[in-house]
């Protein structure tokens, strides 16, 4: 499970993807929505929180290694508008918190008995995600409460 967490959640850094997605939603929701007998296993011995808590920890890097990459295309690539909104999304708390709702909407996904194709949360997904990303991006500064 830890090796496929780790090919999961590199996925999109490995091959370098040009679109703007920050995790293999689709990619990733499809496989675990097939995998009934594994998610069952995994149910019955009472693991499935730890495969959660493994997959947040491994997406957590994903993603961040992710927004950096986009972070570093911006800034290279003259046509694209340099708003920081990625680079201010590049850190770890950030990245722990995009991936804790990535497992969110999986959690959600599969316990309602995955109302929407793997595509369609991926889209869900990634706009929840950017909503949230560009928001921090237009602040640039940390509030304490």
């Amino acid at each position: 499970m830890d090796e496929f967490l780790e090919r999961m959640a590199m996925l999109l850094v490995v091959r370098s993807e040009q679109s703007n997605r920050i995790a293999p939603v689709h990619e990733f929701f499809a496989h675990v929505g097939e995998a009934e007998e594994i998610r069952g296993a995994l149910a019955r011995s009472e693991r499935l929180q730890d495969f959660f808590d493994l997959a947040v920890e491994h997406f957590a890097r994903g993603i961040e290694l992710r927004l950096r990459q986009l972070a570093e295309r911006e800034k290279t690539q003259p046509q694209r508008p340099r708003d920081g909104s990625t680079a201010v999304a590049s850190s770890d708390l950030v990245a722990h918190a995009l991936a804790g709702a990535f497992i969110g909407f999986l959690n959600s996904w599969l316990r309602n008995g995955r109302p929407l194709s793997a595509k369609a949360v991926d889209t869900l997904f990634h706009r929840f995600a950017w909503a949230g990303i560009t928001s921090a991006g237009a602040t640039k500064e940390v509030h304490t409460f």
